[in-house]
Order: C-alpha cells, then sequence, then structure tokens
C-alpha cells in the first residue's frame, strides 16, 4: 500500500502538470530553502521539532534522538510516533502539514522540512512501512526526455526543472546502521561533513535550548564515525527540570506553566484581521504561558539577562 501512496504523490508533478507549472514551483522552492534560513546547521532544530511534535508520552517515557554522521551522511533518528500516510502528504506539499491546525504543534508552516535541501540534494526517509528519497538528479533532463505536443514550443533559452523536494521515489535505506528502536530515520547526504560536525557540536554545547520543549525526558546524542561527541538530555521530577550535558548536570529549573490564558478579546481580534497570521494561531482562544527560573539545592538563582526564560 505504501507504494501506491508514494506514487499518487509523484504524479501531481509527472503526469498531472506542465513544464511551466513544475518550474515556477521549483524556483519558489530553491528561493524558500535558501532565503528563509540564514544558517545552514537549521535543519537540526527543524527536525529535532518534528521530533517533538510527534512524540507521544503515552508511547514512551523519553523522546530519544540519534544524530549520526556515518560517512558521506549525517542521519537524524528518533522514536517518535512513525508517519501517517497524512504526514507522508504534508512532507511532500508546501504549506499544507498536518501542524496546521494543531495549537499543541510546534510546527504551523508546513516548510519546516524543507530546511534540509539547503545541505543537501539527496534525502531518504524510513518510517514505518514507507521508504522514500528525494533525490535532484533523479530529475535531471526529465522535460527534455518526456516533452509532448500539448506543452507548445520548448523554450532554447529556459532551463526546465522539477520540483524534486516534494516528489517521493520508493527507495532503499542507502546505509547500513541499527536503527533498532527508532520510527524515524531521515538519511541525509553532506559534501562537508566536517564542517557541519563542528556546528551540531556547538548547537548542542548548552543544553537550555531544551528547557521549553514539551517532551518532559529527552535524551539526545550526537555520534560520528562511532565516537559520541555530544549528549543533552532533560529530565522532569514534577515542576522541577534538570538540564545535562555528556553525563553532567548543566543547570536546573523551576518551572510553572498555564496551559489556558485566555486571548483577550481585543488582540484575539486583531490577530482575527491581520492577514500573515498562521491560520492555527487566528483560531486560537488560549495559548500555554511557562515561566523557569533557575535554581541550585532549591534556592532561586539571582537573574541575569542571558539565563532569563519565557514561553
Amino acid at each position: 500500500m505504501s507504494n501506491i501512496l508514494l506514487k499518487k504523490l509523484a504524479e501531481r508533478y509527472t503526469l498531472n502538470t506542465n513544464p511551466d507549472v513544475a518550474t515556477t514551483v521549483e524556483q519558489g522552492l530553491l528561493q524558500l530553502s535558501s532565503g528563509i534560513y540564514t544558517e545552514e546547521e537549521r535543519f537540526i532544530f527543524e527536525l529535532l521539532q518534528n521530533a517533538v511534535d510527534s512524540y507521544d508520552e503515552m508511547t514512551n517515557e523519553t523522546l530519544t534522538i540519534k544524530i549520526m554522521i556515518e560517512g558521506d551522511y549525517l542521519v537524524f533518528m528518533h522514536n517518535g510516533a512513525s508517519f501517517s500516510p497524512r504526514d507522508i502528504e504534508g512532507i511532500c506539499d508546501i504549506g499544507n502539514g498536518n501542524k496546521a491546525k494543531d495549537t499543541k504543534k510546534i510546527g504551523y508552516k508546513g516548510i519546516g522540512f524543507k530546511s534540509v535541501f539547503m545541505r543537501s540534494t539527496f534525502v531518504t526517509i524510513k518510517t514505518g512501512e514507507y521508504c522514500f528519497m528525494f533525490d535532484k538528479q533523479y530529475w535531471e533532463g526529465f522535460w527534455e526526455r518526456n516533452w509532448k505536443k500539448e506543452y507548445g514550443i520548448k523554450s532554447d533559452e529556459k532551463v526546465y526543472l522539477m520540483p524534486w523536494q516534494i516528489i517521493p521515489i520508493e527507495a532503499n535505506v542507502p546505509i547500513s546502521l541499527d536503527t533498532s528502536g527508532y520510527n524515524v530515520i531521515t538519511y541525509i547526504k553532506i559534501t562537508n561533513t566536517l564542517s557541519l560536525e563542528k556546528k551540531i557540536i556547538k548547537l548542542l554545547s548548552n543544553s537550555q535550548f531544551l528547557l521549553f520543549l514539551r517532551c518532559k525526558n529527552i535524551q539526545m546524542t550526537f555520534v560520528s564515525n562511532n565516537n559520541i561527541l555530544a549528549n543533552v538530555n532533560k529530565k522532569c521530577n514534577g515542576n522541577i527540570v534538570i538540564l545535562s550535558s555528556n553525563g553532567k548536570e548543566d543547570s536546573r529549573w523551576l518551572t510553572y506553566t498555564n496551559p489556558e490564558v485566555e486571548v483577550p478579546k481585543e488582540l484575539y481580534s486583531n490577530i482575527k484581521a491581520d492577514i500573515n497570521t498562521p491560520q492555527k494561531l487566528k483560531d486560537a482562544k488560549a495559548f500555554d504561558l511557562s515561566f523557569a527560573i533557575q535554581i541550585d539545592n532549591n534556592t532561586t538563582v539571582p537573574l541575569k539577562w542571558t539565563n532569563r526564560s519565557l514561553n
């Protein structure tokens, strides 16, 4: 059944479109992946966000994430829920993800995954019964080989493209790894793994980015060529959050969350009228508000500008 869904999604741009439309979509995707995200390692946080949104604490006590560099690949895997058919449709589209109306999910634009294409033109996803790839090279010269009379005269001055970033191709995993215990594995082919390795170590050098993620317990490990280079953890004990790096406690925080803060009527009206506000935020009549203050031996730590935390 998985290949039927993948085939149906691919046919949008192989059977049910024309070269000009496909080229316009591809050019838009190029601008999207390169223009919105200024840091090339941004996709790590986008994949983390997706993992958090897929996590179900009723199924797993801890969200476990493993990032690996193996040869020419960066592999991001987690034990959140496997992709549903709706998830597959969302990742093969633009702005049509399954988080668009869910106020409990972080993402809402439906474009976060596209950030991986800043660094790679060959990405494979293995999840549940699905294994598919996005491959730029696979589609090179497609329109030259498949031009039809109804398309009109082919311009010699125009390069006709395919939006490969949203066309899934049934595939096998590109490299052999032990992925037991993980439900979503993303294989990203990278040209300069050494540069990326340094940036990931820097990203994981401060565990505080885990503080307000909605998962109570998170374990995140970075491994390069069988060497553990970084490990960050979040553990909740009631309303106390303990953050640690490489087996050593970094900080602990006293947290408070009000899950139902009502949006003031005047503000709600202004949000509804703003054409740039995502629909799920327009519809939200309440929101979560969380505070955290650092503590040491159950005593609060004097606030500094660098460790103020509000979400």
